[in-house]
């Protein structure tokens, strides 16, 4: 499934927005993916998606999509990706998409990383 990142970052949902996902079951975030690079944004450094908190009726799966500047990375569907030198000063973030019978739902990461030249 293609990731379509949020219009903007993820953020608490309202109590109605809480109220209908309860009622559908379809997913909802309580808290957002992170990415984590512990050697820093450097190219080479592999990030990894800290996944988010998700609620909703059981089982959720999860798919993500790494992304430049907003715009998706070709075949980085994965939860790790590994900086390379078309990432040089470009922002790098993560989008992650729970799905189950009900429906999906997408949020982008928390944070992001930009390699510096």
């Amino acid at each position: 499934m293609p990731y379509h990142p949020p219009a903007s970052p993820a953020s608490p949902a309202s109590p109605a927005t809480k109220n209908w996902a309860i009622a559908t079951g379809i997913p909802l975030v309580n808290s957002p993916p992170r990415i984590s690079a512990p050697n820093g944004a450097i190219i080479g450094q592999t990030l990894t998606a800290i996944p988010g908190s998700w609620s909703g009726r059981q089982p959720i799966t999860f798919n993500y999509q790494w992304l430049r500047n907003g715009t998706s990375i070709g075949g980085a569907v994965t939860t790790s990706y590994t900086l390379v030198a078309a990432d040089l000063n470009q922002v790098i973030t993560v989008g992650e998409v729970a799905q189950n019978l009900s429906g999906s739902n997408g949020a982008a990461s928390a944070n992001s990383v930009r390699p510096p030249r």
